[in-house]
């Protein structure tokens, strides 16, 4: 670590750390259009060089690096050691905070088994769409509050029962065709409570449905 503050225009030398969170092209365009308007310089944060890696590997700031490169502006920036993904993660909460997309493809990224439960969330986000409260407590059993969005931030959910969400999630999107509710988070969460009580009855609440599908 140097302490000092570097300048440069060849973007090439700057690699993106695998496991951070992906660019955000809003956020891109939002800082380009900021520069463009009078261009404070503030430094990226860096990775030293080494053998293994002839280049620097952006800690903080890739955002304000991309949006550079599009103006064609100088890029600033310090060297220090190198740094832990989860001392990346709090210092770009500074910057611009990690949204739970964020955390989720910085996991599956950093998970090496490809059936393990970060990769089977983003599968299942994708297949159903709902959001991120309702596909954690479908999946891990667990309503989306400050422990379990800390779980789930960490890298530390669980699988409770893939076939019974699977079971479920199907039956709310089979509603579709009664309401369009079938994926708003309200809805989805009370039908949860709903379908997982004794008494519940799948084929009874169906015909229901369709007698009073007008009224939904």
């Amino acid at each position: 670590m140097d302490n000092k503050i570097h300048k440069t225009t060849d973007y090439s030398q700057f690699k993106f750390i695998k496991g951070n969170r992906p660019i955000d092209p809003k956020h891109v365009k939002k800082l380009v259009k900021s520069m463009r308007k009078g261009h404070v310089p503030m430094p990226i944060v860096v990775s030293e060089k080494n053998i293994i890696f002839p280049c620097y590997f952006v800690n903080d700031g890739q955002h304000r690096l991309k949006a550079a490169e599009i103006c064609g502006y100088p890029v600033y920036y310090m060297i220090v050691p190198a740094m832990s993904l989860k001392q990346i993660m709090d210092i770009n909460q500074v910057d611009k905070k990690w949204t739970n997309d964020d955390y989720l493809h910085s996991n599956v990224v950093a998970e090496k088994d490809a059936t393990g439960p970060y990769h089977t969330f983003d599968w299942f986000k994708r297949k159903y769409g709902f959001t991120f409260q309702a596909n954690i407590d479908l999946l891990c059993n667990i309503p989306l509050g400050r422990t379990s969005q800390g779980i789930f931030r960490d890298g530390n959910i669980t699988i409770d029962n893939l076939h019974d969400a699977i079971e479920k999630a199907d039956f709310l999107t089979s509603l579709k065709f009664y309401t369009p509710l079938y994926k708003h988070e309200r809805f989805v969460m009370g039908m949860v409570m709903v379908m997982r009580q004794p008494i519940w009855d799948a084929k009874r609440f169906i015909r229901q449905v369709k007698k009073y599908s007008g009224e939904l």
